[in-house]
């Protein structure tokens, strides 16, 4: 996947080259009216959707190289509905030029399951997590994912908690990506004691209150404790 600032940097370069029948003067600025734009790689956003977001309008006067090309890639990127974005001339006739919007949707999710955990582990992320078929799989949800299921285990005791996500495209699903979420819980680890220094406005027990995933447990344990 292109990086958003990469493409804004390479937008003005993409656009001159990518066409090898558009002959353009790289070092010479001139303005053109938009005579036309096309949207291709559109799955579930509409043409007309993709256009209204780039900001720009047929007829409109457009200067290549100028800043209207890398500002409207920038507000395209913003809908956070994309994995890549690329805006190249298709076409110029006389003072025309007819713009070619390449876009690349984020994946969908088809379905997900679990791996390393139980039945009932499961459920109880399911309902924490609510995926829904069909709805965007994009890397803020899979951050937001993966701070859930470690919390979680953490309120189990379970501090080292890692989660991984693998994603295989689902052949009867068009842009539809299966995901499997691996869980490695760790170790249980249950504390002691719970020692606090340098609190002056407030007591012990009040701050280990706020403290609601780390509880103290009364007794040793020299061994680690089994799965569930």
């Amino acid at each position: 996947m292109k990086r958003p600032f990469l493409t804004v940097l390479l937008s003005l370069l993409s656009v001159f080259f990518l066409n090898a029948q558009v002959t353009l003067d790289y070092e010479v600025p001139k303005t053109y009216t938009i005579g036309g734009m096309t949207v291709e790689g559109c799955e579930f956003t509409t043409q007309n959707s993709v256009i209204l977001h780039t900001g720009l309008a047929i007829g409109d006067d457009i200067t290549i190289p100028g800043s209207e090309v890398s500002k409207a890639i920038k507000s395209l990127w913003e809908q956070k509905v994309f994995a890549d974005i690329d805006i190249v001339v298709d076409n110029i006739v006389d003072d025309k030029i007819f713009l070619l919007i390449r876009v690349e949707e984020r994946p969908r999710i088809s379905s997900f399951s679990f791996k390393g955990i139980n039945k009932s582990q499961a459920d109880d992320l399911r309902e924490k997590l609510r995926f829904i078929r069909s709805s965007m799989w994009t890397p803020e949800k899979e951050r937001r994912a993966r701070r859930i299921i470690k919390n979680y285990f953490m309120e189990k005791s379970y501090y080292s908690t890692r989660v991984n996500f693998n994603t295989v495209d689902d052949e009867l699903l068009k842009s539809g990506v299966k995901i499997k979420i691996l869980v490695d819980r760790g170790e249980r680890i249950k504390i002691h004691e719970i020692k606090i220094e340098g609190n002056q406005d407030f007591s012990d027990k009040r701050l280990k209150s706020k403290m609601k995933a780390l509880k103290e447990k009364k007794g040793w344990r020299l061994w680690a404790r089994s799965k569930y």
